[in-house]
Order: C-alpha cells, then structure tokens, then sequence
C-alpha cells in the first residue's frame, strides 16, 4: 500500500481552501487533527476531513518562519507526501501571510478520491405525475387563477403508468493514505401497487392500470380508483374536475368548484362554492352565492342564499333562507321552513312551513316555461345565439329585401351583398326553428311528468305566492295547519285548501 496518494488543491472540482482561521476554529465534529507542531513562533498544522479524503494545512501566529522544509517535515511526520505540484499554491498561500480573499484560511494539500454512492431506483412516469400542483393557470386576460391548480390523471385499463429504473451501485473512493472509502449501493424503492394497478410479469418494472379511472397516490401506494377521495376544495387542493364519482370528506370553500361527471358528496359545508354533476349531496350547509348544478337529484342540509338547478328530485334536510331552486322533479323539505326566495319545481312541492316568519317575499312556481333546467341549457343557448344573430341581420339590412323596385337600382355588388345577407338570414331562420323545436320537444317530457300542487305541512306566512302556470294565489293572512294549494279545476285560478 502507498503511503500517500495525493492531488494538489488547485485541481478538480474541490475547493482548494477552508474558512478556517485558527486552529481553535477548526471544527472537530467535521475534521481530525493528523499532526500540529511548533516551529519558533510559528505553527503548523495538518487536519484532514473525517474520512481522510482531504487533508489541508494551516499556518499561524508568525508565518515568515513557515518555509517549505518545515511544511514538508510536518507533512512526512503524519505520513503525508506532498506533490511537487503543491510548492506553488502553499509559496502563494505563505506570501499572503497565510490569508485568502483577505481572511485566515487553510490550504488543500491533498486530496485522495471520493467515493461515489449509488443512485436510488427511480420512476420514469408515463403520464402527468399524480398530486404535483401547478401555480395556477393563466386567463386569456393574462391573469393567472391559483383555483386551477390540479389536473387528475385519468387513465385507461392496460394502459402504462410508470417505469422503474434499477438502482446504480456505488463507486469506492480512496483516502490520502490509499486506503478505500466505502461507497453505497443505491437501493429499490418501488411504489406499493394498491387498488386498480398491477406490475408486469415477475420483474415488476412496469406498473399497468387494470381498470379505468383516476390515478391517487397515497404516500407510496398507487391506487387507481373510479371514486376520487378529497379533504377539503381550496388553495391547497385548487378546483376539481374528474371523470367519475368525488367524494369530499371536508368543505367547499369560497370561489371554488367541481365537478364531476358523477355524482358528487360533500360531507362538510359549501360556502358560496360551485359544484356540477349527476347526482350531488351536501350534509352539511349550503351558503353565500353557491351554485348547486345536477343533472340528476340533489340533497342539502340547510340552505341559505345558494341557487340549485336540477333535472331531478330536489329535497332538504334543513331549512331553507333566500334560495332559488328550479327542477324538473318534485321539490321537498317537509317539516322545514322555507323562507324568502324562489322555487320553480315542476313536479310539485312540499314544505314544512312557507314564508318567514316576518313575511319575507317567498314564492313557489310551478312553470315550466320559466324553469333554468340544466338539461334545456345547451338548447336554449343555441336559440338564443340564433336570435341574436337573426336580429342583427335584419337590423342591417332593413326593409330592402321587401323593396324590389329599390333593390334593382343600387349597383351589382350592393344586390349580391344584400342577398348573400338575405341568403344567410334564411339559413339561421331554419337553424333557428330547429333550436325551438327541439326546445319544446325536451320541454314537453316535464310538461307531462308536471304535478301543478304545493302541499305545506305546517303553516303558510301572509305574503307568501304561489303561481300555477297563469294563475297565481297569495295569502292575505297567516294560515296555520295543514294546506294544499292547486288549480282549479277549469285552471283559472289557484285553490288553497285546509287538508
């Protein structure tokens, strides 16, 4: 074995000096002393980093009587031999009163190989990485929205998740006296496959999904799972929107959405937040300016303020304060108050007690002319983007189309304007007419299913109406007990009855 195998400090990648400024600054959770001795007024001394694949010399107090002889007798003393190489740097190092960069500092004089661990097995993933949050996403108006945070990774049976990479094994080093420094091997750490995933064959490096659905990571376990399972719709979390059923343990809070194209149960509250989906769930409350979209059924807990747009059932658990509802099923929360607001049920409503107590404007519609039923929104925006666009080329062109005698005088390329105009008006007139058509046609499988009645369990406040259809009734006077409110029967007007 070789007494030494050294590297002057000028060379590689290490830098060639310490922060040290004394030998009572050297910092021995960090560093071993090899040798220090004392020539005259001057001191010299050699420590090596605690594996001894460095070794630095330090030289204090009266630094004129350090030379090379009496750094090299220090050095051999510890078994260290100095390369030719190194004369240079410690001469400059001396001349600098044994300062660099204008500080006491020790020099690298040595410097064996360090050794080289091993790198950990590694994913190489075959789809957006679960659960890494971007900063937001930027508007058309070049404003960034921190809701949009978190896109959920939607994937298919058979289809590859992610690769795992073998671990490296590590490289040995050497220290000052050629003695080998250990390296370590990197170690596997592979994910655990949990539910919905499997690996291939008996290597187990590639991870497949072996359903449909949405990749969650839990820790280091894998799921893919049809049900996506959150805390809490925030910052932290952003807006939600999965392909399949979401279950929120927690709450909705203020600005944010979800939406789903399932169903949907939040276990907290919803506070002026934004779901959309099949069928949706609320425990706990709903409040502020929430906006509850189903195109199934909906169930609340108590409701203060929110909108609710359904094609189904809606029903409460808890009272209801200045909301407005439109469905197409039956709207129920017997036993419960309902005061202020606006419900449009088309199959009929049932309610504890309606009005509030002070007489707040409380309405109940059954109307399907004006209910906002989610399942008529692309058909009524398709008719009204053909009125719009049907009115602004009437507008243009005026009573010139009727004018024959005046539209023969102006010249050909006016006429061919004119009539491209003319032509396209024709065009979105038919488009137009099928839009209404097929508004009526979805319209009138509610019409049929309509049950034009409101029964309250409890009691009516004065003030509160009623419209069925044209006819409307509104109580003059508070009415306690049991009442059913319907058509009569040439439906004329609007019949409240004591049950």
């Amino acid at each position: 074995m070789p007494d030494t195998q050294t590297q002057t400090g000028t060379s590689g990648t290490v830098k060639p000096w310490l922060d040290v400024a004394s030998f009572s600054t050297i910092d021995i959770e960090r560093y071993a002393i090899v040798i220090t001795k004392v020539f005259d007024a001057c001191r010299i001394t050699i420590f090596t980093t605690k594996n001894r694949s460095r070794a630095y010399l330090l030289v204090e107090d009266d630094v004129k009587k350090a030379g090379w002889a009496r750094i090299d007798e220090t050095a051999r003393g510890a078994r260290i031999r100095i390369d030719e190489s190194a004369r240079e740097p410690i001469s400059n190092y001396l001349q600098n009163n044994c300062k660099i960069n204008g500080r006491g500092a020790a020099l690298l004089i040595a410097a064996g190989r360090e050794p080289k661990n091993g790198q950990d097995s590694w994913v190489e993933w075959h789809v957006q990485e679960p659960g890494k949050l971007s900063a937001g996403t930027e508007n058309e108006d070049g404003q960034m929205d921190y809701r949009e945070r978190r896109a959920f990774v939607h994937v298919t049976k058979d289809q590859p998740i992610l690769t795992m990479h073998a671990p490296t094994r590590g490289v040995p080093g050497a220290d000052i006296f050629g003695t080998e420094i250990h390296a370590r091997d990197g170690q596997w750490k592979r994910p655990v496959a949990g539910d919905g995933v499997r690996w291939d064959g008996q290597q187990q490096i590639t991870l497949f999904a072996s359903m449909d659905g949405t990749i969650q990571l839990t820790g280091d376990v894998i799921n893919v799972r049809r049900i996506l399972v959150i805390s809490d719709v925030n910052f932290s979390s952003g807006n939600i929107t999965y392909e399949g059923d979401v279950d929120i343990t927690g709450t909705v809070e203020q600005g944010f959405s979800v939406k789903a194209t399932d169903s949907i149960s939040v276990g907290g509250e919803v506070r002026s937040g934004k779901l959309e989906g099949q069928n949706i769930s609320v425990h706990g409350a709903t409040t502020g300016e929430s906006e509850i979209i189903s195109r199934g059924r909906v169930q609340l807990g108590r409701c203060e303020g929110a909108t609710v747009r359904c094609n189904g059932m809606v029903s409460l658990a808890g009272d209801a304060n200045n909301i407005r509802v439109f469905c197409g099923g039956r709207f129920d929360m017997a036993d419960r108050r309902l005061a202020g607001g606006l419900i449009n049920a088309l199959g009929g409503v049932t309610v504890g007690w309606l009005g509030g107590k002070e007489g707040s404007a409380t309405q109940v519609r059954i109307d399907p002319d004006s209910c906002m039923l989610p399942d008529l929104d692309q058909v009524r925006a398709d008719v009204e983007r053909c009125s719009a666009q049907y009115e602004k080329i009437k507008s243009q062109l005026g009573p010139i189309t009727t004018d024959t005698v005046k539209l023969q005088s102006l010249p050909q390329e006016q006429r061919s304007a004119i009539n491209k105009l003319a032509s396209l008006m024709k065009t979105i007139q038919f488009e137009l007419d099928v839009h209404r058509t097929q508004f009526k046609k979805q319209l009138s499988g509610y019409r049929e299913n309509m049950r034009p009645a409101v029964t309250v369990t409890q009691g009516i406040s004065k003030g509160a109406r009623i419209v069925l259809g044209n006819a409307s009734w509104e109580a003059d006077h508070e009415y306690t007990g049991a009442h059913k409110i319907t058509l009569s029967r040439d439906g004329g007007a609007v019949v409240c009855q004591a049950v």
